[in-house]
């Protein structure tokens, strides 16, 4: 059950970070097919399932479904069971999920008008941080913003290889990891970077995905209690 939640928190995601950079009615809307623009029944829209069971193409015009669209259902289904295994179901796995759902809807506006929407930002982000200082260090939590945002602005400032928005959504993933975690989430979110890199093979590359899942893997680690090489 905690696949299927997790599939469809990202299937959600993925509708949320496509239509809200655009202002287009992501909460009611009937989806569509891109190519030849059909409205989608309900059984079109199952995660995973509706993919698998037609083939991995539109039901109408027969045009290939992009890949990316099951990928991030899988991978949300696995971040949801991942987080799962940890909390059982509570509170805390519930605040794993809106994380998740906050990281996919940036990577998702990053990945494909290569911008960080300033109202997932405010709206999502900032209520997450409020909810997520009640379990943890303020003090740790502010450490890390302040210097991850510091980190990725003088980068920002002196070659302008980050945008502004990814400065922005580090000083909100950089809270979540604390200081503690900081360098390390950085660390992997290079690794991540280049792999994109190394996949898109374009000059300019949408970096929030990285910073992103990053986060999300150092979340899982440093709940497993890895961190004691670190």
């Amino acid at each position: 059950m905690s696949f299927i939640i997790g599939a469809i928190v990202a299937s959600f995601s993925y509708v949320v970070g496509v239509r809200l950079p655009q202002h287009e009615n992501w909460w009611s809307a009937r989806s569509q097919c891109p190519c030849c623009c059909a409205n989608l029944m309900w059984y079109e829209l199952l995660p995973i399932i509706s993919f698998v069971w037609q083939m991995g193409r539109c039901r109408h015009c027969r045009s290939r479904i992009a890949w990316r669209y099951v990928l991030f259902e899988l991978a949300g289904g696995v971040m949801s069971y991942a987080f799962y295994a940890l909390y059982g179901l509570s509170l805390q796995w519930g605040l794993a999920l809106f994380i998740m759902l906050f990281c996919f809807i940036v990577s998702v506006a990053d990945m494909t008008y290569m911008i960080v929407p300033n109202r997932v930002l405010l709206y999502i982000g900032v209520p997450l941080l409020l909810l997520y200082s009640l379990q943890q260090s303020i003090y740790s939590m502010i450490a890390g913003a302040v210097v991850a945002f510091g980190l990725l602005y003088t980068i920002h400032l002196l070659t302008d290889g980050i945008g502004a928005g990814d400065v922005k959504l580090v000083a909100i993933l950089g809270a979540f990891v604390q200081i503690e975690q900081l360098f390390f989430m950085l660390s992997i979110a290079c690794m991540f970077g280049f792999c994109l890199f190394v996949v898109r093979r374009e000059r300019i590359i949408p970096f929030a995905p990285a910073l992103c899942m990053a986060t999300l893997v150092t979340l899982f680690v440093d709940d497993l209690q890895l961190f004691t090489f670190y």
